[in-house]
């Protein structure tokens, strides 16, 4: 038999979806979507061209030590906002760090997420304003 709290997660979890079936289940999709672009985001288009010094063995023993650290951080975050869901606190990312890490540095978390996104937005204009470019030439 499980552990009670685990019980208990899993019914306050359960209980979050059933309520959001009445029309919120967007913000699944929402939020799935962000994490997905920002996880295979700008880094595809640079990819082989850094790839391509170290070779394949050091290449794929890179982006095996990356996976591993972002799937850290994913398993860490999913502990922060199933114990957030379980208290009824606010779930977003700026706000779990400030509740487990302060104010001053969940104001930084929230600068930084903005920095990050306006930096990939920018690496996507430019790159398709040069793919735009090349195929235009030709």
């Amino acid at each position: 038999s499980a552990r009670p709290e685990a019980e208990g997660a899993i019914r306050t979890i359960e209980n979050a979806q059933a309520a959001e079936k009445g029309g919120k289940s967007d913000k699944i999709i929402t939020a799935a979507a962000l994490v997905a672009g920002n996880m295979v985001g700008a880094g595809i288009l640079a990819l082989p061209t850094v790839a391509a010094a170290p070779g394949f063995i050091v290449s794929s023993q890179m982006l095996l030590g990356a996976w591993m650290t972002s799937a850290t951080a994913g398993l860490l975050v999913a502990e922060a906002w199933c114990e957030a869901k379980i208290r009824g606190s606010q779930t977003s990312i700026e706000a779990m760090a400030k509740e487990h890490l302060g104010p001053v540095i969940g104001n930084m978390v929230g600068v930084g997420f903005l920095l990050y996104n306006l930096a990939l937005l920018v690496a996507y204009i430019s790159q398709g304003g040069a793919i735009v470019s090349s195929a235009l030439d030709h």
